[in-house]
């Protein structure tokens, strides 16, 4: 059902859509759904039409003014996503469609914030646990390429630059120390070394031993590249398969 309200825009719109529309299958050009499918529409060739992305683009930004209610706030998602860039797309940046996606952003943040209020977050405490899922993250980190130790300074460096001169409001200040209460800090090497004194020749209460054989039960010691680790049953094949070998690593002999 057509929901688009009669304005100036929606006879733009059409216009658009009429006059400017490229007829060559084989020419280049963005697939553009007449009535968007968030408001009923399909994917029949009656309802799509190929645009220059110029067109596109405008055409996104005209039913951000042809509607109205749920509609017209879907639109406004739609019309932020067309200043997103990608490997198939052509994102315009001639002034005035830059102008327009600046107060789109604006529009869409507000709603964004509306719409968001409240809402818990779907994922919150959800912990992944589909096989092809964590297979495709551990492809992923495994593709990604590693940063050299200049590179890594490098980007510390831009890093440290961007942050200079800047001061945290005491919100996040706040925020800050409550996150960080009930965390230990680190020790100085003075204070270890009077902790090691004090406790050097103490003899460990009963049941110590205990503890620590169940702390441990179940580790299976692995090596790789010279480091060494425990792993519980459950884990070693995962790490067998990242080229880890059973056993402790290699000591030097005296």
């Amino acid at each position: 059902m057509n929901q688009f309200n009669n304005t100036k825009y929606t006879r733009w719109y059409y216009s658009i859509i009429q006059k400017r529309a490229i007829l060559d299958k084989d020419a280049r050009g963005e697939i553009h759904h007449i009535i968007p499918r968030s408001m009923g529409g399909d994917d029949s060739s009656e309802n799509l039409v190929k645009l220059t992305g110029h067109d596109h683009a405008w055409c996104h930004w005209l039913l951000t003014k042809m509607t109205t209610g749920s509609a017209k706030v879907s639109m406004i998602y739609a019309f932020n996503m067309m200043g997103v860039s990608g490997e198939h797309m052509e994102r315009q940046s001639s002034y005035a469609i830059v102008r327009a996606y600046e107060k789109n952003r604006i529009e869409w943040s507000k709603n964004h914030s509306e719409n968001m209020k409240g809402r818990e977050p779907w994922n919150r405490g959800y912990v992944e646990t589909r096989p092809d899922v964590l297979a495709r993250v551990k492809q992923a980190a495994n593709d990604r390429p590693k940063l050299t130790d200049e590179k890594l300074k490098e980007k510390n460096e831009k890093i440290k630059l961007s942050m200079t001169g800047k001061k945290h409001s005491s919100e996040t200040i706040e925020r800050m120390k409550s996150s960080q209460k009930g965390i230990p800090k680190p020790k100085s090497a003075e204070f270890r070394a009077q902790v090691k004194a004090k406790l050097t020749g103490v003899p460990k209460h009963s049941g110590h031993g205990a503890k620590v054989a169940n702390a441990v039960l179940g580790n299976i010691s692995i090596n790789k590249d010279g480091i060494e680790k425990k792993v519980k049953e459950h884990q070693l094949q995962d790490y067998l398969n990242d080229d880890w070998k059973l056993g402790g690593r290699p000591r030097k002999k005296k």
